[in-house]
This record gives C-alpha cells, sequence and structure tokens, in this order.
C-alpha cells in the first residue's frame, strides 16, 4: 500500500536528518507503528475488493436463475407450488454470500477505526511537531552553526547545509502526501458504513421474499427486480469506493434515501463516541 512506504520514508528522513533532532526519533517510531496500521487496513480492502467480485457474480446468478423460473411455462403457468423448496434454496445460498461478504466489509471497517483512533491520539502532536521543526530549520539556518556547512574542518561557511535543506524539504513535501492519505482512509469509513446498510437492505429483502414462502405466497417479478436494483446499487457503492469516488454522491438507495443512511450514520457515530468515552 502507498501509505506505508510513504509513512515508513518519511520516518527515515525524521529520524536521521538534524533538521529534527528534537523529537524526530519520537516521531518516526510512532509513524512506523502507525504504517504498520495502514497496511493492515489496505490488506483487509483488498480481501474485500477480491470477495466484492466473487458476490455479485453469484448475486447475479442466483437472480437469474429465479427470474427464468419466474417466466410462464407452455401452460402459462409461473411455478408449481413443488418449486418453492427451489427459490428458498436460491434465497438461502444468496443470504450466505451477502453474509460472508458483510464480514469483510467489517473487517475493512474495523481497521480503519484502529489506524484513525492511533492517528486521533497524537495526530496534532504530530504534525504540529514536523511543521514547527521544518519551520525552524529554514528560519535559523542561516544563522545556526549546527545548520551551517563545513568543509575540511574549518569554521562554518555563511550558506546552510544543502543537504539539511533537502532534507526538510523532502520532509514537507512527504508530510503533505501523508495528510492526504490520512483524510482518504477517514472517508473510506462513510463508504464502508454505506456498503455495510445497503447489505442489510438486501439481506432483509431476502428474509422478505423467504418468508412470503412459508406463508406459500407466490413470489413475483417485480419483487426479484427490486432484489437487482438493490444489487445495482450495491456494485455501484463497490465501485465508486474502489475508485476513491465520493460514494454519497448520485447514489439511489432502494430501500433507504441517502438522507436517512446519513442520519444512521451520524446516530452511530454518536453512539461510538459515548461508548468510548465511558472507559
Amino acid at each position: 500500500m502507498k501509505g506505508t512506504v510513504l509513512y515508513k520514508r518519511l520516518a527515515n528522513i525524521l529520524e536521521t536528518s538534524p533538521g529534527f533532532k528534537n523529537n524526530g526519533a519520537a516521531i518516526a517510531s510512532y509513524l512506523r507503528h502507525y504504517s504498520t496500521q495502514i497496511m493492515e487496513a489496505g490488506q483487509a480492502f483488498e480481501d474485500m475488493y477480491r470477495q466484492g467480485d466473487l458476490v455479485f457474480w453469484i448475486l447475479d446468478r442466483e437472480i437469474n436463475q429465479i427470474l427464468e423460473k419466474l417466466k410462464p411455462n407452455i401452460f402459462g403457468q409461473i411455478f408449481f407450488k413443488d418449486e418453492s423448496a427451489f427459490f428458498k434454496e436460491r434465497i438461502k445460498d444468496m443470504m450466505q454470500v451477502v453474509d460472508a461478504f458483510k464480514s469483510k466489509v467489517t473487517d475493512a471497517i474495523r481497521a480503519v477505526r484502529v489506524a484513525d483512533s492511533i492517528r486521533d491520539q497524537t495526530e496534532k502532536g504530530l504534525f504540529r511537531g514536523i511543521k514547527i521543526e521544518a519551520e525552524k530549520f529554514v528560519r535559523l539556518g542561516t544563522r545556526n552553526n549546527e545548520y551551517r556547512s563545513k568543509s575540511n574542518g574549518n569554521p562554518p561557511q555563511s550558506f546552510p547545509n544543502e543537504e539539511l535543506i533537502i532534507d526538510v524539504e523532502n520532509a514537507k513535501k512527504h508530510l503533505e502526501q501523508a495528510e492526504e492519505i490520512l483524510d482518504m482512509l477517514y472517508r473510506s469509513g462513510y463508504g464502508l458504513n454505506r456498503l455495510i446498510i445497503i447489505l442489510n437492505n438486501y439481506k432483509n429483502r431476502l428474509y422478505d421474499v423467504d418468508a412470503e414462502l412459508d406463508d406459500k405466497i407466490t413470489i413475483t417479478k417485480k419483487q426479484i427486480e427490486k432484489l437487482r436494483k438493490l444489487l445495482d446499487n450495491l456494485k455501484e457503492c463497490h465501485t465508486k469506493f474502489l475508485k476513491r469516488d465520493e460514494i454519497e454522491d448520485n447514489i439511489d438507495v432502494t430501500l433507504d434515501s441517502k438522507d436517512e443512511i446519513d442520519v444512521h450514520i451520524k446516530i452511530n457515530e454518536k453512539t461510538s463516541e459515548k461508548i468510548s468515552d465511558s472507559y
């Protein structure tokens, strides 16, 4: 994952450069620990991506099989009563697939939350420390002997050490990139929450169809087409997440509006905050 390389590179600069001698080693240690958490989040994302393609293929197949059964036969019948077992088996398979994919998304959410909690603990101090050290070095570099170039044991020259300046500039550049990765990681949590909500909606719809089969109520093509529509929404949400697009924009969720989902996520976030505060 790109972020792990970036954080390790930044850690090396901070640890070895005299330009960050006051707290560079401590910050570097933190960055390496945080890069490990980002790596774990990245691996959880990859598992989810791989699972997603298989999930959509299976759900498509099951829906197509159901729709095929719902076509009238030569006698004009939709399906015989003893074929309800066929539909229940298809519904059961889809529920299992949804649960398996949901567990992968949940793992990704958990990994993001762990990384995010570590970030929140010291993020402000971390970035403030790097910026202050860098600005101090640039500001004092031309007046501070330890930042001056030395040649053959001679006294410091009147110009700052070019290597140290490069270190500081590189650190500032990597810091900006690191901030972008942190922001992307934070936003990914919202997209993952939306995936979970759509998966829950999908499973609830499957339960509804299964219950109607138990009650000997004939399922309709319209009901299955709703499953297809919700599956299309799930695919779109997943695709946008992979492309790092804003998942909350322009996506039609059949069973919950965007506003309802936003409210649901905010309530969950507040609940999580209360739980954290209680410890």
